[in-house]
């Protein structure tokens, strides 16, 4: 319920900025373009983005969304307030033409609001500094020589002296500077002052950082999904201090801070650390995808590893624990047979709860044996710090027993 009330807050503060910079009520257009990445124009976003939201923000503050159009012109974009250019990635067809920078920059030096949506992924945010380069707003400069980010195993991150944090790229034509550490090289944008107003947006598990203020023109809106991001990280408030947050108007000087923070152990985006989860990843991880915010434990890939980060570390339970309530016991084992689902000759039918917990999407003897090896059964809670006894195979064997004993009489 807070993610969703901070979302309306911040769309509706977000369209209200962009009004008051209208004369009318908002017109929006969008490029609608696969080949510029612009796949998921503003008319028909996904359900359940923060667009969405933004889409039906517009449309009830009477604004208008016009068709999208793939090369912008100066007559295009004549009487948009907002641009959408969409969802940004680097691919060998990524290009931007003349007469479309042209036009974009002649649109933002006279007071439109450009929209680039950066995902929390290299490739994404090598395009977005990549469009802000290409259109003579900004350039890429790097962090490294400041000491600001680090290569290695921390790469990707930004390091300070209070502690980590990540971000995302975002715009800002007063002249900001915004941190962009999804890449290898740990890039930042510097925009060039014109004036205009830009929506900053972030899509990944990041947080939107305001490095220092700068008081001179423009209007900067930021538009954040709480369910995916952390609007600001308060941890590192004694290096970017909330009085620079709040400054000049933008969208912090409007909410409230304490807003909600995805949990690590939240792959799926509801809010809540439980077995949709572990059987999302254990799914990634059947069929070799890689999704960055499921790697646990940080490796580059999605292994059996990540799983037991997120049973072990994670929850600081075993495995074997159906119903997540810390102990692996025999109340586990009543409610996964009840399913009726053990050896049931289904491919890839159970879950979690349903009693797979090996991962491979069925409930078999192969995953009795990896709950028991992992010696938590009848053992309690797990201790903050772990102490692993030797396993139990004593329930093992008597349960191995009876589904012997079982399929004998069946048969």
């Amino acid at each position: 319920m807070v993610g969703k009330l901070l979302k309306t807050c911040c769309v509706a503060l977000a369209i209200g900025s962009l009004l008051s910079h209208a004369a009318n009520a908002v017109t929006v257009r969008s490029l609608d373009s696969i080949q510029y990445g612009g796949d998921i124009s503003i008319e028909r976003l996904p359900e359940g983005r923060t667009y969405t939201a933004l889409r039906n923000w517009i449309i009830a503050a009477g604004g208008e969304i016009l068709p999208g159009t793939n090369t912008p012109t100066p007559s295009d974009l004549e009487d948009v307030d907002l641009f959408f250019f969409g969802r940004v990635k680097q691919d060998a067809d990524y290009q931007v033409s003349a007469a479309t920078k042209s036009a974009l920059r002649t649109f933002v030096e006279l007071g439109g609001t450009l929209l680039i949506e950066t995902e929390a992924d290299v490739d994404s945010v090598r395009a977005a500094n990549d469009v802000l380069d290409g259109l003579g707003l900004g350039r890429p400069v790097t962090t490294a020589g400041f000491g600001w980010g680090q290569a290695g195993p921390n790469a990707g991150k930004f390091t300070d002296q209070v502690g980590t944090l990540t971000v995302s790229t975002s715009i800002d034509l007063r002249n900001q500077t915004y941190g962009s550490t999804q890449t290898a090289a740990i890039s930042t944008t510097l925009v060039t002052q014109l004036g205009g107003t830009v929506l900053g947006t972030n899509s990944g598990f990041n947080s939107i950082v305001e490095f220092t203020p700068f008081p001179t023109g423009g209007a900067v809106v930021f538009l954040g999904n709480p369910l995916m991001t952390d609007l600001f990280n308060r941890a590192n408030e004694a290096y970017y201090s909330e009085s620079n947050l709040l400054a000049f108007g933008n969208l912090f000087s409007s909410i409230d801070s304490s807003h909600s923070v995805r949990r690590r152990c939240d792959l799926n985006l509801d809010m809540q650390c439980d077995a949709l989860d572990i059987d999302l990843l254990s799914e990634h991880i059947r069929q070799a995808q890689y999704i960055v915010d499921q790697d646990l434990d940080d490796d580059g890939q999605l292994t059996e590893a990540d799983r037991e980060v997120w049973v072990v570390d994670l929850q600081h339970t075993y495995f074997g624990d159906a119903n997540l309530d810390g102990l692996f016991d025999s109340s586990d084992l009543v409610a996964v047979f009840a399913q009726g689902e053990y050896e049931d000759g289904l491919d890839e039918n159970s879950g979690w709860a349903d009693g797979d917990w090996d991962g491979d999407g069925d409930f078999s003897t192969s995953d009795l044996v990896v709950a028991f090896a992992g010696g938590g059964y009848d053992q309690g809670a797990r201790a903050s710090v772990v102490f692993v006894p030797e396993p139990n195979i004593a329930p093992v064997i008597l349960l191995l027993g009876l589904l012997v004993q079982q399929r004998s009489i069946a048969n």
